[in-house]
């Protein structure tokens, strides 16, 4: 039987490390499903791709604005 709570520490990672301004509604969601079906394995891979995800989202952010600033710039990037 799952546990009525999921994982504190998944959940503490989340809150910590997830950068989405829809962390919490992420919470929310997973913490349903859990506590409806899934397992705790499963709400950690959850936790894993939402942190991940939200990390490589605020990476593509600032790759977005150096781009952005480099054609203000004038300066080009062209591929050979």
């Amino acid at each position: 039987m799952t546990p009525t709570h999921p994982p504190r520490l998944a959940t503490w990672l989340l809150k910590r490390f997830g950068f989405s301004r829809y962390t919490q509604t992420i919470l929310g969601d997973l913490t349903e499903s859990y506590q409806s079906r899934q397992t705790t394995l499963w709400y950690w891979k959850q936790v894993a791709i939402a942190i991940i995800g939200s990390r490589w989202r605020e990476v593509r952010s600032h790759i977005d604005q150096s781009i952005t600033l480099f054609r203000i710039s004038g300066v080009t990037c062209e591929k050979r």
